[in-house]
């Protein structure tokens, strides 16, 4: 269910939203619940990368030149 909460979404969708687009295959709590746990991990920084995070990633793969792994 978490999956299809975000699932093609940018940024933490509204609580209204999400009630509305599974309403007709998991109930009210069960919505709820999942939507606090995912407003926990978004709150704490661990659900959306930020561009600055992002262009951080792309730049430390690029810097880095060493060997990874001898077969």
């Amino acid at each position: 269910m978490t999956y299809k909460i975000l699932e093609d979404e940018n940024e933490m969708p509204s609580l209204v939203n999400v009630q509305q687009k599974l309403k007709v295959k998991y109930s009210d709590g069960e919505i709820s619940e999942a939507y606090d746990e995912i407003i926990s991990l978004n709150e704490q920084g661990m659900l959306f990368s930020t561009e600055e995070s992002l262009e951080d990633a792309v730049n430390s793969k690029q810097m880095n030149t060493g060997l990874k792994a001898l077969c």
